[in-house]
């Protein structure tokens, strides 16, 4: 432990620009460290301060579940699965929208992902006699869970994928709806 480890802070005028971090220490600390500087940097208004310390306390959280998951220790083998399986549930959150405090990130992925749809269903001929334009289109609706109707899948696999499309539009949807009522909310 250090001697920051179980610090609290309160009513600190601390700027995130004066703050360093030692490159070997305890990410498990850090985190902790994180958490209670992003506390104080939220009662005191300083809510882009407290954004950025929210991510970097996951990102060592992350560390320390990467450590949990890889280290040799003796662990039982189902322990071991549980942390590999959070490692990368956390790799995945960081990656898709920074877990929500960078949500640019998620509106990349959706653009993403309704190009991605679009192109797999443009291959599978998903909407016969149609043109990739049009596959973008339904795409889209189909994302936003709009569904006009007007072009239809017409093959058992093109259907699931739109199932599927659909499904991943609303939690797209909801975690950017999140993330922006979060930043506004801070304002």
């Amino acid at each position: 432990t250090s001697r920051l480890d179980f610090a609290t802070f309160r009513n600190c005028e601390i700027d995130l620009a004066s703050i360093a971090f030692l490159q070997d220490a305890n990410p498990q600390v850090l985190a902790r460290v994180c958490r209670n500087l992003k506390l104080n940097a939220i009662s005191m208004g300083h809510f882009g301060d407290a954004s950025e310390l929210a991510y970097m306390e996951k990102t060592y959280e992350r560390h320390v579940l990467y450590h949990l998951a890889f280290t040799p220790e003796r662990d039982p083998v189902g322990k071991r699965f549980k942390a590999i399986a959070r490692w990368l549930d956390a790799i995945i959150f960081n990656w898709l929208w920074g877990y929500g405090e960078k949500p640019w990130r998620l509106a990349v992925g959706v653009l993403v992902a309704i190009l991605g749809f679009a192109t797999l269903q443009y291959a599978l001929n998903g909407i016969p006699g149609r043109g990739w334009w049009e596959h973008v289109y339904f795409s889209g609706i189909t994302f936003a869970s709009i569904g006009y109707g007007d072009l239809v899948p017409a093959e058992p696999i093109p259907r699931v994928l739109a199932v599927l499309e659909g499904i991943l539009g609303v939690t797209f949807l909801g975690m950017l709806i999140a993330s922006a009522t979060k930043k506004i909310m801070n304002r």
